[in-house]
């Protein structure tokens, strides 16, 4: 994790956060029908935020840079897309992915913001 600068760290965390649910979901024999059927989305969710971390990595030189600019909104219309696809099938599903939204979409506007006023 020293090679990941805050956002990788933090799409790491809540990436192992959901996957690890999804598979409790999934595999726990005790689990209510809701929950088993949101468990595949949750496991995926969770695989893709896991794979987006390590876009994240500190980087020496200025190969990464636009993936620290841009990656967060990248994650954020992923998110959106999501949300809109799964809209009125699983309404738990809708609101972690639009929470997604603003939570990757606020960072990333940050992260372009401050981008922005390094350059100059």
């Amino acid at each position: 994790m020293k090679k990941h600068n805050k956002v990788g760290r933090v799409l790491f965390f809540i990436g192992t956060f959901f996957t690890a649910f999804g598979l409790a979901f999934r595999f726990l024999s005790d689990t209510p029908e809701p929950f088993f059927t949101f468990s595949i989305p949750l496991i995926i969710a969770g695989i893709i935020l896991l794979v987006a971390s390590n876009f994240f990595k500190v980087s020496k030189d200025n190969s990464g840079e636009w993936r620290e600019k841009y990656g967060a909104l990248l994650v954020a219309v992923s998110c959106l897309s999501s949300a809109i696809v799964t809209w009125g099938n699983n309404w738990i599903l809708t609101g972690i992915l639009v929470l997604g939204v603003l939570v990757c979409g606020t960072m990333g506007i940050y992260e372009v913001k401050d981008a922005r006023t390094k350059r100059n």
